[in-house]
């Protein structure tokens, strides 16, 4: 979603507001580097990615949400001032919904094979900070991925997921226009939705997305920056 809503960033304030970004991937299916010492206790204490390291500041932004915003600070189409209000509230309901529960519902061979590494990991002579990491991170696994994906919470998920794209096919059927909110270019809403629809035909789930929209994502994924972004690969590791 990150690097998506960057392609479709526009254009900078101004040039001292030009970000480059150089990324670094990070291997977390196998090598699963995301539970490293270095990584947990310097990059990210969620184990998780995305993270934004920014150069000036040195401190690293976790979470997809708040890497958006801090890039939309740069770029004021991401987040315009006409309907920012809204858009930013989109988002923040857009990533109430648990994309891990879809992308793993009835598949939870990898996150517990995540917790046998980590308490692997505890049993080895380890810093102390990585240690109180790994608990941290033990215990965001209970309580934000083994949780979700029990029947009732994946119900729960499902019907909130169902009610929110219902509201934005209104809201798009509403302009009448290619984006969100009657806009000439894309938002970051619009590129956190995409990314969502597609998420959910990936794994199966297109049944999730009303009409309106699949048709506003297949436009969207038809576009070059979605190709720049995904070079044909899909957004599920699975």
């Amino acid at each position: 979603m990150v690097r998506y809503a960057f392609a479709l960033r526009g254009q900078a304030k101004d040039q001292g507001h030009e970000i480059r970004i150089k990324e670094q991937p990070v291997e977390i299916i196998k090598a699963k580097e995301q539970l490293s010492e270095h990584y947990m206790c310097d990059i990210n204490a969620n184990g998780e990615v995305p993270v934004l390291v920014p150069l000036d500041s040195g401190k690293p932004i976790p979470e997809s949400v708040d890497i958006t915003k801090h890039l939309a600070e740069s770029y004021p189409s991401m987040i315009p001032d006409s309907c920012g209000s809204e858009i930013k509230q989109l988002i923040y309901e857009l990533h109430g919904i648990s994309f891990f529960a879809f992308t793993f519902a009835g598949k939870p061979q990898g996150i517990q094979a995540t917790k046998a590494r980590l308490e692997g990991l505890q049993k080895e002579p380890i810093s102390d900070q990585y240690r109180a990491a790994i608990d941290i991170k033990l215990q965001r696994l209970k309580e934000k991925k083994f949780a979700v994906l029990t029947p009732q919470a994946s119900k729960k998920n499902e019907e909130y997921a169902a009610q929110l794209m219902t509201r934005l096919e209104s809201l798009l059927n509403a302009w009448q226009t290619p984006w969100l909110f009657g806009l000439e270019r894309p938002s970051a809403l619009d590129a956190h939705l995409l990314v969502f629809i597609a998420r959910m035909q990936d794994v199966g789930r297109g049944d999730v997305i009303p009409e309106a929209l699949k048709k506003y994502g297949e436009k969207a994924m038809n576009g070059p920056e979605w190709h720049e972004v995904m070079q044909g690969r899909h957004t599920s590791p699975l």
